[in-house]
């Protein structure tokens, strides 16, 4: 464990304040991890541009998520029809699985 981290006693707490407890935790690692992304990704495209590399070769969007084309009939997962297909698709056949538009 790093040095700011004081072991504490949780012993007094009851299992759903130790659970809110790791929520508000998880949350509050997950916005700090955001924000440290961002704040990379800004001193990144910084650095580059005044070494003189273009943006548009650093910089790339996400892609969105194509949709789902099949369903598992048991299950409920999805397919796009991009990528390999998953088992569940080979089993119970493409016409089966495809969804109604």
């Amino acid at each position: 464990m790093s040095s700011f981290y004081q072991p504490h006693d949780f012993s007094q707490y009851t299992t759903y304040q130790l659970l809110k407890i790791a929520e508000e935790a998880a949350n509050a690692a997950a916005n700090k991890k955001k924000r440290d992304k961002e704040a990379i990704s800004k001193e990144i495209i910084c650095m580059a541009s005044e070494a003189g590399f273009p943006i548009k070769k650093i910089v790339w969007e996400e892609k969105e998520k194509s949709p789902p084309v099949y369903r598992d009939p048991e299950s409920g997962k999805t397919f796009s029809g991009i990528g390999r297909p998953p088992l569940w698709l080979k089993k119970h056949g493409l016409e089966k699985c495809r969804i109604k538009k």
